[in-house]
């Protein structure tokens, strides 16, 4: 306490007041007397614009920021930053990589010396046993012996002993990488202990763990570095057994469907499953008050993304669940086009399939959508074609075309043939009936898996959007000025420093910690993706409530100032030393030296930052369609028109093609004299973006003929409206969990029938003994 604040609050003078207080019966008063003052006395602690790092941090990093450092660090990128941009085009975007490739982001450069540690202690247990030290040699039966001594070992009340035998399954885990010199056999020993372990029920054990680590965290300030190492070990194990499960389920041959199977119903049908213990923790991590560098934030978010993916599914089976759902509700499967096909000049002479061409490709090697028509904008063409013609129009009625001109009916029918119905109006047609008439029509819920995690998710989504995107914000800054600004997790990346090789080792941490931050954009910009398609497709209230979450967090914004930066040579800058990831380490040398620098990567382009750079334009797009108060925001954001045309300049269709979307839809709030300038663009959007009929985004609308800002509001707040009520009505009991009452009265307290958690329940003597009589 201050001396300020002893002077101005007299602790002897406040106990008498409030003895005073208590011999006239005003106990209620001194109560909140009491902790008024106290609360001024010992005031909260301010949110931290830069926190200090811990002393280990501080030396590498001085040393990072001298001259020769920065010298040997521009010597090494210089290479790489300056690749042409035609490289680009060799990246094909997909849900993940490989296994092996997805293991080695999990592990930072600076966990390098925990790999010979996890060695060491399989080896005491192989010992304790007597066995062979050879895990190829082993039969199964004494494999199960190893892993039941493992496993008795996990249940000890030491907590040493129990990280002693997490490290021994770690490494069976890691694919006991010491009798092994060939990456093809390493994946194979990955994958088949990775199943044994999950067969064994150690992936259940481990999410206890994770459970009682989570609380020693929660009833700590601040995480410790021992705590931290439990905790990375942990997640470890809990990633490379999701990452095998992930991989047999991609593989439509694989032997082992029964198990994934049951991971996805542990996933989704648990009552506390390991998806919300994520993103708690997520949420634990950003609060300013319980901030640590120590967190291991990468590998929680790693998990989560893949957790996610099994769950609900990657792209591919996303679409054939769309085409499954659209037959259900009666509707046509979307029509695009899957092949190559060139115009024929011969089909223009037939103006009625003119209409057609425009969904063709009209550049060699490029496959085009065929264009939609909303039954809105199919209205409006008949509305108006009766104003002009009949000079009159009949209400509710989109059939009749008596009294038009032939060109018009043909023009109708052209239109009809690309009508297209969105699933999500099936939704809002359904919702309304439920409302308006729940007797005859009661609302079926069916518990597939992107409901099911909504429904864990609901309570707490708004903070753990804001979380994602806190995290974005903290590390989407790539410029080496602002690298140790904010909030950097931190956690395993700082290698052992040898004093005579201290440039060294800093400018490996100058790479991992750009690695770093990229691995962790590409998890959160992957569980952003894969809630939003997956929401949509489940109910399209669900996808607009995330989508209302993240735009009031400010996300369009987060994400524009994320583009701004220089991301042409950001995709094809790569922050990776091939010698220090974690197959070459263990099945080669984890010495840190000066020739590991020189290793160039095969690749001219990162996967990663193309990844999440992708999936960054896929959420804005999503967030933004068919929504003019929102597409005025991204508007206004400045420099938005050429942070965009940065954008298509880079050389790959994906990434061209999102950003000319979001142009397109910005096109209309635009003057002529840049459209003028920027004819390049348009035509780039007609011969790449879907267009609709009468597709008006050229036609320039003055600020005094837009519609009045207020409607759009207006139309915000319906939605908002809707989608309250819809929550409501689902999910009320969810909400009402979050909010009880306090009740001050004891009886009723002593009489409630209170649900005690799973791992209580399951190791009530053990944790007694472990926690009070201890």
């Amino acid at each position: 306490m201050s001396t300020n604040a002893e002077n101005k609050y007299n602790t002897p003078q406040l106990i008498v007041f409030c003895v005073s207080c208590v011999r006239i019966n005003c106990s209620c008063v001194c109560i909140y007397i009491i902790l008024f003052y106290v609360k001024r006395m010992n005031p909260p602690p301010e949110r931290p614009r830069g926190m200090s790092y811990p002393y280990e941090f501080k030396c590498l990093i001085s040393q990072l920021k001298s001259t020769k450092t920065q010298e040997f660090i521009n010597e090494y990128t210089k290479d790489s930053a300056k690749l042409p941009s035609e490289n680009v085009t060799e990246y094909k975007y997909t849900d993940a990589e490989d296994m092996l490739t997805e293991l080695c982001e999990l592990y930072s450069y600076g966990e390098e010396s925990t790999y010979k540690s996890n060695s060491e202690a399989f080896e005491a247990v192989i010992k304790k046993l007597g066995l062979p030290r050879s895990w190829k040699l082993l039969s199964d039966a004494e494999k199960m012996s190893i892993l039941m001594s493992l496993a008795n070992d996990l249940d000890h009340r030491n907590v040493r002993v129990r990280m002693r035998a997490s490290e021994g399954i770690l490494y069976i885990a890691q694919g006991c990488w010491a009798d092994l010199v060939d990456t093809e056999e390493h994946a194979e020993s990955i994958g088949f202990n990775g199943i044994l372990l999950y067969h064994f029920g150690i992936f259940t054990s481990f999410v206890d763990l994770l459970k009682i680590e989570v609380a020693n965290f929660h009833n700590k300030k601040e995480l410790s570095e021992n705590n931290s190492r439990n905790l990375r070990i942990i997640l470890n194990v809990l990633y490379t057994i999701t990452e095998v499960i992930r991989k047999e389920k991609n593989n439509i041959c694989s032997e082992y469907t029964h198990h994934v199977e049951s991971f996805c119903t542990e996933m989704l049908f648990n009552d506390e499953s390991l998806i919300t213990i994520l993103f708690d923790m997520l949420v634990r991590f950003c609060d300013c008050h319980t901030y640590s560098y120590h967190f291991p934030l990468k590998k929680v978010l790693l998990l989560l993304w893949k957790l996610l993916l099994i769950a609900l599914g990657g792209l591919s089976e996303l679409e054939e669940t769309k085409k499954e759902i659209r037959m259900d509700n009666g509707l046509p499967p979307e029509h695009d086009s899957s092949e190559e096909q060139q115009p024929d000049p011969n089909r223009f002479l037939d103006v009625i399939n003119l209409i057609d061409l425009i969904g063709e490709s009209s550049q060699r090697g490029r496959v085009k959508k065929r264009p939609k028509v909303r039954q809105e904008e199919h209205n409006k063409f008949l509305r108006n074609a009766r104003l002009r013609f009949e000079d009159s129009n009949v209400k509710d009625d989109d059939t009749d075309v008596v009294g038009l001109p032939a060109p018009i009916c043909s023009s109708i029918e052209i239109i009809k043939k690309h009508l297209y119905t969105p699933l999500g109006q099936r939704h809002v047609e359904r919702e309304k009936l439920v409302r308006s008439h729940p007797d005859t029509h009661p609302d079926e819920i069916e518990l597939t898996p992107a409901e099911l995690i909504y429904e864990m998710l609901f309570p707490n989504f708004n903070e753990y959007m804001v979380s994602l995107l806190k995290v974005v914000l903290w590390c989407g800054k790539f410029r080496t000025e602002r690298l140790f600004s904010g909030r950097p997790p931190i956690s395993g990346l700082a290698p052992e420093a040898d004093p005579n090789s201290r440039i060294l080792y800093s400018v490996v941490l100058y790479i991992d910690l750009f690695r770093h931050n990229e691995i962790i954009l590409k998890a959160v910009s992957a569980i952003l993706l894969l809630l939003l398609k997956h929401l949509k497709l489940n109910n399209v209230y669900q996808f607009e409530y995330m989508s209302q979450c993240l735009v009031t967090n400010n996300v369009l914004t987060i994400l524009m100032a994320f583009f701004k930066q220089n991301i042409a040579g950001f995709v094809t800058t790569l922050n990776e030393i091939p010698a220090l990831n974690f197959t070459e380490c263990v099945t080669g040398t984890s010495e840190i030296k000066a020739d590991c620098l020189n290793q160039v990567c095969t690749s001219t382009v990162s996967s990663r930052n193309m990844f999440f750079c992708i999936n960054f334009l896929r959420v804005l797009n999503k967030l933004v369609k068919w929504k003019p108060a929102r597409i005025e925001h991204l508007e206004s954001f400045r420099n938005s028109k050429a942070i965009l045309n940065r954008l298509v300049e880079i050389k790959h269709d994906t990434i061209k093609l999102y950003a000319l979307k979001l142009l397109k839809m910005q096109m209309k709030y635009t003057r002529k004299n840049w459209r003028k300038r920027h004819v390049h663009l348009i035509n780039e959007i007609y011969n790449r973006v879907r267009l609709h009929m009468n597709d008006s985004f050229l036609t320039y609308v003055p600020p005094k003929m837009t519609r009045d800002k207020l409607e759009d509001h207006k139309d915000e707040n319906l939605l908002r409206k809707d989608i309250a009520e819809f929550n409501e009505r689902r999910y009320g009991d969810l909400e009402k969990q979050q909010h009880i009452d306090i009740d001050f009265c004891t009886r009723k307290v002593v009489e409630t029938q209170w649900l005690l958690p799973y791992c209580l329940n399951r190791a009530h003597h053990e944790l007694l003994t472990q926690e009070f009589l201890c």
